[in-house]
C-alpha cells in the first residue's frame, strides 16, 4: 500500500500517554480532595517526570477545580455613640 507524503499524517503517541495521565490525575484528585494541580504534580513527579504545564492543562480539561472557600464576612458590634460634654469641665 502506497501513501503520498502529503496525505499521511503523523499519529501522536501522546494521546495514549495523556489518557493514562488523566486517569492518574482523577484517581489522585479523588484520593486527595484538597489537592490542586500543583500537589497532584508533586505526587506524579515522584513516579515519573512530567511537565507541570501539562498537568495543569489536563487537570482543567477534566473540569477539576479546587474549591476555594468563600471568606466569611466579619460582623462588627453596633457602635455606641460617644457622649459629648456640654461644658468643657464635664467629663
Amino acid at each position: 500500500m502506497q501513501v503520498s507524503r502529503t496525505g499521511f499524517r503523523h499519529r501522536s503517541r501522546l494521546q495514549d500517554k495523556n489518557k493514562e495521565l488523566k486517569d492518574r490525575i482523577l484517581s489522585l484528585a479523588y484520593k486527595h480532595k484538597k489537592a490542586g494541580y500543583r500537589q497532584i504534580h508533586d505526587f506524579i513527579r515522584q513516579e515519573e517526570r512530567v511537565n507541570y504545564k501539562r498537568i495543569y492543562r489536563l487537570y482543567f480539561e477534566l473540569g477539576l477545580k479546587y474549591r476555594i472557600k468563600p471568606k466569611r464576612k466579619r460582623v462588627s458590634l453596633p457602635t455606641i455613640p460617644k457622649i459629648v460634654p456640654k461644658k468643657s469641665e464635664e467629663r
